[in-house]
């Protein structure tokens, strides 16, 4: 210390220098951590909306289009004052006063729980009805030795879900093998066709106590997705995209044709929704040809006695999860609501209880091009922003009960 004071007087330079050097220390480990913060959200994010086995900038091209709503759909939504409006008939309950839960850490069964009290919140002791236009019965797929029942939701993971699941009905399935390599689930062309399928597989080759049996115990999951993003994914892949294989081709030429009629006769009404009316319709094309204006729209905020009695009207691409697959009745009772927007993890979590150790098959039937993807987004970015409000208030029910948003709807029990 005394060669330090002969230096530098009282030693007074010296104590700057180390406060100083402890100063560049704060700000380089600050700096560090602000780095690490930021490549795990990074890492989370793409997570969240790709998932584990999408980081291909082809993969990453095909989902490029369902960013931006997520954003529009937190919009508040408006609850209406006016008492008059309620019936001697209808009651609204209002909001209940207590904590909301984080639902961005749910798991998948805490989901299940949460749409349980949601939808006797919403509907009361009476459950929504299914769409019979699509039976239940035809959607739900057994994996017998694990006893576990699967209700199949569109554009939510559904045709992987459904090739795990008929790939491990074979009587010679051998689970190691897949730890290696999966192309025996990935060679599966349509999962869809229920004549593929062994009959022990289908709940609809059931008899009624045989059904009933299986929903009380069986390990019950479904796999939704957000309703406007599932809408908006339908179209993309089945009226936007050119891929041509016959399937793809059928559906445009035959149910695009019809929902196309239906839409321009409705659309003529005077009481017609304002932004069908500004949309583009063109019935004449082949196949026909419907904006995504037109089709959410027609999705949406068309009354269902306009649709017509035709199965079209009602595909379950974009028909509401909760009739569709019964969410809210006590009969079928879920073990475990997962959410496409999760990515994988809600999926894995269904493989560790399953004990299916091997991964989950990342096929996609509908093929899109870099342009396409490109043009896609900018037709949704065109999307007026009153059109996603209304939107939104007709999907918020559906949001609300499979735990998309704690904004409470106006609930009305009949």
């Amino acid at each position: 210390s005394s060669g330090i004071n002969a230096e530098y007087g009282d030693g007074t330079m010296w104590q700057r220098l180390k406060r100083f050097r402890r100063r560049c220390t704060m700000k380089f480990l600050r700096i560090l951590l602000h780095l690490a913060i930021v490549s795990f959200v990074t890492f989370e994010l793409s997570l969240k909306f790709f998932g584990p086995n999408c980081m291909t900038f082809d993969c990453l091209v095909y989902n490029l289009s369902d960013i931006r709503i997520p954003a529009l759909s937190t919009v508040a939504l408006p609850v209406s004052q006016d008492k008059s409006a309620v019936t001697s008939e209808q009651t609204v309950k209002q909001r209940k006063v207590g904590p909301e839960p984080d639902l961005a850490t749910l798991s998948g069964e805490e989901r299940a729980d949460l749409a349980r009290s949601r939808c006797r919140e919403v509907y009361g002791d009476k459950p929504k009805p299914q769409n019979l236009q699509y039976p239940f019965e035809n959607r739900v797929f057994l994996a017998n030795r694990e006893e576990i029942a699967y209700c199949a939701v569109a554009k939510a993971f559904s045709s992987n879900i459904k090739r795990v699941i008929l790939f491990l009905s074979r009587p010679n399935r051998n689970l190691e093998k897949l730890k290696k390599d999966i192309s025996p689930i990935t060679k599966i062309v349509y999962p869809h066709q229920l004549n593929y399928w062994p009959n022990s597989t289908v709940l609809k080759h059931y008899s009624s106590d045989g059904q009933a049996q299986v929903l009380q115990d069986y390990y019950k999951f479904v796999f939704v997705r957000d309703p406007i993003l599932k809408a908006i994914s339908a179209y993309r892949d089945k009226f936007f995209s050119q891929t041509d294989d016959k399937f793809h081709q059928f559906f445009r030429r035959a149910t695009g044709k019809y929902i196309c009629v239906a839409m321009a006769k409705y659309r003529k009404r005077e009481d017609a929704n304002k932004f069908l009316k500004s949309a583009t319709v063109d019935c004449d094309r082949d196949p026909a040809f419907m904006d995504l204006q037109a089709f959410l729209v027609w999705s949406f905020l068309v009354p269902d006695q306009f649709k017509g009695n035709d199965r079209d009207a009602f595909n379950p691409h974009w028909a509401p999860s909760v009739p569709i697959c019964r969410i809210c009745d006590p009969t079928v009772n879920y073990n475990f609501i997962g959410h496409f927007e999760k990515g994988l993890r809600d999926i894995y979590a269904i493989f560790d209880r399953a004990k299916w150790n091997f991964p989950f098959p990342s096929v996609s039937d509908t093929s899109i091009t870099e342009e396409e993807a490109v043009a896609f987004r900018k037709e949704v970015d065109l999307l007026p922003e009153e059109l996603m409000r209304e939107l939104n208030r007709a999907v918020a029910a559906e949001r609300y009960i499979l735990g998309y948003t704690n904004e409470q709807p106006q609930i009305i029990r009949q």
